[in-house]
């Protein structure tokens, strides 16, 4: 199979694996939330929040930096140490991080004791998934994800099983014990997979590892800082409000979660790609990331303001009645309750998209350490503003922080990429999509109260129908790397 098919089987694979994937894990998040309810949802989101923060010091970069180094030359003799030295060196990190998360949460007076033992076996499960992720940039440096997608969707469908299976319970301890057996079974899977490509072993070579952790803890400490003004919000609504307002927040945060899928999985596609232009064809890269803008204009805004002006429907779908009706807070005497959360945060997809991209693209440049400088200036914003507004306006606060937290990274790295590569935007096919999704999004403001899936199908059919008459389809991405490899 030639560069070009590699590259769109990769990308489809990857697509298809987590289109099925993200409808598992839309189906573990309603039923779960009707399994525990608002308040014990809460308390679901506030343990997760807390070790998925813990987990971005797990990484410190090494997963970045490991599908960078692989990526230069994959078959070679280096690619194989740098793999195993990474792993060696996440496993140690990682057991002493989660061990720190546990440790720190039994000592916090607030959380109640079915909080801290749920932190404490979820911090089990999120090891074997840091580990599983080291395989993970293995298998994208090959442009082998069908691989971890195969994986990852049978360590779901593991994790779902168990969930249906002690949900009558509503023992939250159990639920979150289904994701040891997955992610276990994952990691399983991926242990298999990958001894085709490279063989798995301790390694010793410590001069190997202070070199790529030289290199990796730059981008560490930018994922982390990442991780804050993303998560934190979460753990401060935990520590100043209740589980009600933590759940009501974690119904809307997740399908973020959910939906952020997309920008990461293309970006995960084409960043070896955009690693070898930069490596060796610097006047290809441009073209690669207006390519790449184009495309993520076409998937991304059409989900954004579709789900935005679906909010009730899309929450009571996935989360059940419940969550469309709970609220705390109100402007004007109008009770805000999920939908209201999810409204917002989705204009936080929108930035959040293409910072994404920005993102890759500085670490492909090796220029992560610039980065770090303005997330230090995020969160120091974030978190302020978190701990300002949370008190007076609970979850809508911390929704409009992230959104306003969003734009900022997005302008900054913008910027800091336009001008490394003399970058110069054309707008033309952004603006045609961002216009489709506009008239789809008003045709389906118009018809929503006919049902979720017929106002998805019109939606659909409007937008499809938009793109290809303003001709607003992306050139086929493959086919710019096909001409480069001529």
């Amino acid at each position: 199979m030639n560069l070009t098919r590699r590259i769109a089987y990769n990308m489809g694979v990857q697509f298809f694996g987590k289109a099925l994937i993200t409808v598992l894990s839309l189906v573990l998040i309603g039923v779960i939330t009707r399994t525990l309810g608002v308040s014990g949802y809460g308390q679901y989101t506030t343990a997760f929040s807390f070790v998925l923060f813990f987990g971005v010091l797990a990484d410190l970069g090494f997963f970045s930096i490991l599908t960078r180094e692989v990526s230069r030359d994959p078959t070679s003799e280096y690619a194989t140490e740098a793999t195993n030295a990474i792993l060696t060196v996440r496993t140690i990190i990682a057991v002493c991080v989660y061990a720190l998360a546990v440790g720190i949460a039994f000592l916090i007076p607030v959380y109640p004791l079915v909080v801290k033992v749920s932190i404490a076996l979820l911090s089990a499960a999120m090891l074997l998934q840091t580990l599983n992720s080291t395989l993970v940039a293995v298998f994208q440096a090959h442009l082998k994800m069908d691989r971890a997608v195969l994986s990852d969707l049978i360590g779901r469908v593991v994790i779902v099983a168990g969930v249906l299976a002690v949900a009558q319970t509503g023992n939250l301890l159990l639920i979150i014990a289904s994701y040891i057996v997955g992610n276990f079974v994952n990691l399983a899977f991926s242990v298999y997979f990958v001894h085709r490509l490279v063989k798995l072993r301790w390694s010793t070579d410590w001069v190997l590892i202070r070199k790529l952790a030289r290199e990796a803890i730059p981008m560490g400490v930018v994922i982390i800082l990442v991780s804050v003004y993303f998560k934190v919000d979460a753990v401060i609504l935990s520590l100043m409000r209740s589980s009600e307002d933590v759940g009501i927040y974690g119904a809307g945060f997740k399908i973020l979660e959910v939906l952020n899928l997309i920008p990461y999985i293309f970006v995960g596609s084409i960043f070896p790609v955009i690693v070898q232009a930069l490596e060796h064809e610097r006047e290809r890269v441009n073209g690669l990331i207006q390519q790449a803008i184009d495309v993520l204009a076409v998937l991304v805004f059409p989900v954004s303001l579709g789900v935005l002006v679906l909010a009730p429907q899309v929450i009571r779908f996935i989360a059940g009645q419940d969550f469309v009706a709970a609220s705390t807070v109100g402007v004007g005497g109008v009770p805000l309750a999920a939908p209201h959360v999810l409204m917002v945060l989705m204009t936080s997809l929108i930035f959040g998209t293409f910072s994404v991209l920005f993102a890759h693209v500085a670490l492909g440049l090796n220029i992560q350490r610039r980065l770090i400088l303005p997330n230090v200036l995020f969160v120091i914003f974030n978190v302020g503003a978190n701990i300002l507004l949370i008190p007076y306006v609970s979850y809508m606060g911390a929704a409009v922080i992230t959104v306003v937290t969003e734009l900022l990274v997005f302008t900054v790295y913008a910027g800091m990429i336009g001008r490394m590569l003399k970058f110069k935007f054309n707008p033309a096919l952004v603006v045609k999509a961002f216009a489709a999704a506009l008239v789809m999004a008003g045709a389906v403001f118009l018809i929503s109260e006919k049902g979720l899936v017929f106002s998805i199908a019109v939606g659909a059919f409007v937008y499809a129908g938009l793109i290809f008459a303003l001709r607003a389809v992306p050139p086929s991405l493959t086919r710019l790397i096909a001409r480069g490899q001529k």
